[in-house]
């Protein structure tokens, strides 16, 4: 199941959605990772979830986020006494230490993780178990690379998360040049807000601040043609 949204709230409200439908494991593909998980964050406060644990091949298991201080300090020592460095070392925590829990498990750049058949059957048997004594947790699959295993497809749900909008274009243009103290006249504000969507937020950023930062394009916002907005390689 595919679905597309067109803002950041609406992608928060799909996400809780599935979450609230029990979906063992939603998809969300992106290359924006920060921004997602951001946005993991705010369902889980909405929807009460105490705690975000995250695993990538780099850091293993981790707790990202908790809402209880004592809660999180105290799982940070267990893994830090013994880390849990692989995803089996990791499933093995999830179910032995989160079975009273409220919790999200965000699995970063999965993509990998996927091509390995038996890392697939270690989160498959993690989604079961999930399903079968209805624990209160989902996991989370954050990835730039559209990868779902056959074995997991019937137990996934995708969101493709979408680009900025050009009103979180401008948002960000806003921020940008009030600290800057450049304001980009009416007309070519519109170009440019145009000629920057299809980025990610990130991208937005950057090139905005490459605009301002050098005597050579300090005034491309105002007075430049927005096609010389991407530096050279």
């Amino acid at each position: 199941m595919t679905t597309h949204v067109k803002t950041e709230e609406l992608t928060i409200q799909q996400i809780e959605s599935y979450v609230g439908s029990e979906y063992p494991l939603v998809y969300l593909y992106t290359s924006e990772e920060q921004k997602t998980l951001d946005m993991i964050k705010c369902v889980a406060i909405e929807m009460d979830k105490g705690l975000i644990f995250t695993f990538d091949a780099a850091a293993g298991l981790q707790c990202w986020y908790g809402a209880n201080e004592e809660q999180v300090a105290k799982h940070r020592d267990e893994i830090k006494l013994k880390p849990r460095s692989d995803i089996k070392r990791a499933s093995d925590y999830i179910t032995n230490h989160l079975l009273d829990c409220a919790a999200f498990v965000v699995l970063l750049d999965p993509h990998h993780l996927f091509q390995d058949s038996g890392a697939i059957r270690i989160v498959k048997n993690l989604i079961n178990k999930i399903s079968q004594e209805e624990l209160n947790i989902t996991i989370f699959a954050i990835s730039p690379v559209l990868i779902i295993p056959a074995e997991i497809e019937k137990e996934t749900v995708l969101i493709d998360i979408p680009w900025p909008t050009k009103q979180e274009i401008s948002e960000i243009l806003d921020a940008i040049v009030i600290k800057r103290g450049t304001n980009p006249l009416p007309p070519l504000r519109n170009k440019f807000v145009e000629a920057l969507s299809g980025l990610t937020a990130a991208e937005v950023k950057h090139l905005i601040l490459y605009c301002l930062s050098t005597d050579n394009n300090k005034n491309i916002l105002v007075e430049h043609d927005v096609g010389e907005l991407t530096p050279s390689v």
